[in-house]
């Protein structure tokens, strides 16, 4: 029985740890995604640059969109 619960614990704790990683891969492709808008004007290959690895990070709502503006090109 203790070994049961015990594999039960280790499944929730590496379950817990992966949500963990995707989150703060989540935030991390924001933050840099951010950044990439922030620089569209006036480095528009560096913004390319940090939009495609927003993206790679996690291809969250704002890494699409920052990919999609250095793609357009700039304003």
């Amino acid at each position: 029985m203790l070994a049961v619960a015990t594999a039960g614990l280790s499944v929730a704790a590496v379950s817990s740890r992966q949500q963990v990683q995707v989150q703060r891969d989540e935030a991390r492709s924001r933050q840099v995604a951010n950044l990439a808008v922030s620089l569209r004007e006036e480095y528009p290959a560096t913004a390319a640059q940090f939009a495609v690895s927003a993206h790679a990070l996690e291809p969250t709502r704002e890494a699409v969109v920052a990919v999609l503006d250095a793609a357009a090109g700039p304003h």
